[in-house]
């Protein structure tokens, strides 16, 4: 079977369904837009791409090295987890959903920071700077993104 160049995605997703069972809900970004952006069980998590970044070549190649760097191409993916939290206690401050979220991100960044599913395919994930938490009844949706990289060769395509 071809290999997946977003099959990170799925790979977070059981890391963090192992590794920090207080989420009781970890889903992607594609079944959460589904789902109108709700979050049915809190605490939750929600895994999804938010880019990619291919190596520049260099401006010196030759047409042959070019086509060579094309096909090992190494390329930074970027995910990002939104932990999303909804507690209703001390709602104006919102002080008991910050509570709350402390110790699971501390948990999320523990099980992915450093991590490598796949060390052929992998480089270890690195927490990189992330979106702005939002607040709002009760909610909080706080965004933390990692990066790894990899580089698609025509043998990984196929392995």
């Amino acid at each position: 079977m071809a290999w997946n160049y977003l099959a990170m995605e799925g790979l977070i997703v059981a890391r963090l369904q192992a590794e920090v069972p207080a989420l009781l809900q970890v889903k992607t970004a594609a079944a959460a837009a589904a789902a109108e952006g709700q979050v049915t069980q809190a605490p939750a998590a929600i895994v999804g791409l938010q880019g990619d970044a291919p190596a520049a070549p260099e401006a010196r190649l030759t047409k042959g090295q070019l086509a060579a760097f094309a096909q090992n191409q190494s390329t930074a993916q970027r995910w990002g987890v939104v932990v999303a939290v909804r507690n209703v206690r001390d709602i104006q401050s919102g002080a008991a959903a910050r509570e709350e979220a402390g110790p699971l991100l501390s948990a999320v960044i523990l099980a992915l920071a450093g991590w490598t599913p796949d060390e052929a395919r992998y480089w270890p994930l690195v927490r990189v700077p992330a979106g702005t938490p939002r607040y709002g009844s009760g909610r909080l949706l706080y965004p933390l993104s990692f990066e790894t990289r990899l580089i698609v060769t025509p043998e990984k395509l196929t392995a």
